[in-house]
């Protein structure tokens, strides 16, 4: 009785925790936050059942354990069929990752002085992966797996910063602004060879506060690369 129970507040906690309580922006951080609802839900729900189970008589307590158990069976089976149909659905074919191209792009902080900050982000689309490194002092490294759309949204913002001119990449070196960003690309297909770029196909870009609130498309780069982690993909992992 306890046990089953407290699997049902387990489930009720984290779905109220994804649900309503932890923002959805929380990023890395939504994770653990949703499990301590369903922690806070286990503890709660098997006090309670605790304290029904020491009030029952022996024969109520039997018959009501049992139909307890098979409901929470029956719930957790219907849950991993759920997640097993969604995981298959969810499971995008190669043809939606051909638009992003072949392409590996890094965006790293030069100013550090925030240290709730991580330091570098990472996308790779032939694994179609991100990989985040920090905050210090631990310098962890989180990854996930990419959708493709997000693939292509960066994929066709780096096309769009290095067709830039001249005269607005110039902004972005300033001796007298701090460099506070910078971004490294290497487009390994051929694809872009075709474009009409202003910058090579491998290379770093360097920015500060002014260059990024000026230039609309090179915000939108850096921004799409550093926000990564904050949309639905694959597990996160860390080490």
């Amino acid at each position: 009785m306890i046990i089953g129970l407290g699997l049902i507040g387990l489930i009720l906690g984290v779905w109220a925790g994804a649900a309503y309580l932890v923002p959805k922006g929380a990023g890395l951080a939504g994770g653990p936050m949703v499990l301590m609802y369903g922690i806070i839900g286990f503890v709660g729900f098997g006090i309670a059942g605790a304290i029904i189970t020491f009030r029952m008589q022996a024969k109520r307590l039997r018959n009501s354990a049992l139909i307890i158990g098979i409901l929470v069976l029956l719930l957790y089976l219907i849950l991993a069929a759920i997640a097993f149909k969604k995981a298959v659905s969810e499971r995008e074919p190669d043809s939606a990752f051909v638009p992003a191209g072949e392409f590996i792009i890094t965006m790293e902080r030069v100013d550090r002085s925030d240290p709730y900050l991580f330091v570098k982000m990472h996308v790779d689309s032939n694994t179609r992966t991100w990989a985040q490194t920090g905050p210090a002092p631990e310098h962890k490294i989180c990854s996930a797996r990419l959708k493709a759309n997000n693939l292509v949204e960066i994929r066709k913002a780096l096309d769009k910063l290095l067709a830039l001119s001249h005269e607005k990449l110039a902004d972005c070196d300033s001796a007298d602004q701090p460099v506070v960003k910078r971004l490294h690309w290497n487009l390994i297909d051929a694809q872009s060879s075709q474009a009409n770029l202003s910058l090579p196909h491998k290379g770093t870009l360097d920015v500060n506060s002014n260059c990024l609130r000026q230039h609309s498309e090179i915000a939108r780069t850096f921004s799409l690369v550093e926000t990564i982690s904050q949309y639905q993909g694959g597990k996160v992992t860390c080490n």
